[in-house]
């Protein structure tokens, strides 16, 4: 078994821990502190490489959530290392470009459910895109490093 992980790193974004081979996906919602990113990844089983979506700081966002966003985006980065998992940074719009997607989270839950239908329960409402596009990024590693 071959395990991967999508990550959506934003507040409201989740980890997805994809079976390459049986192309399954459980998701997490993203830990509020750094003591639960470490248990989550400290109970994860070996994991191949983690595909990590890039931040994006669009110029109207304020300096300090531009710091708290980085802030975070090293603390994840950080914990990948201590857990030995490997990280791959992609751009939102390089997979999201690859897979069809625009910006519409709806889009992002839909095309989730497609690769994954067994599995669209987990991003089943809303406020639950975080999840699927954590799914969809670790899908697109999968594919991308096979």
């Amino acid at each position: 078994m071959t395990l991967y992980i999508g990550v959506d790193p934003g507040r409201c974004g989740a980890f997805a821990l994809i079976d390459g081979a049986e192309l399954t996906v459980q998701t997490f919602d993203m830990p509020d502190t750094i003591a639960g990113l470490h248990s989550l990844l400290c109970n994860l089983p070996p994991v191949k490489h983690a595909m990590v979506e890039k931040p994006f700081f669009p110029r109207m966002v304020g300096t300090k959530t531009v710091a708290v966003m980085a802030e975070n985006y090293g603390a994840l980065k950080s914990a990948l290392l201590w857990r030995d998992i490997p990280m791959i940074e992609v751009a939102p719009a390089k997979w999201k470009a690859a897979l069809g997607l625009s910006p519409d989270k709806a889009a992002s839950r839909s095309k989730a459910s497609q690769i994954f239908p067994g599995c669209a329960d987990q991003w089943a409402r809303a406020k639950d895109d975080g999840r699927a596009e954590a799914a969809l990024i670790g899908w697109y590693g999968l594919e991308k490093h096979k």
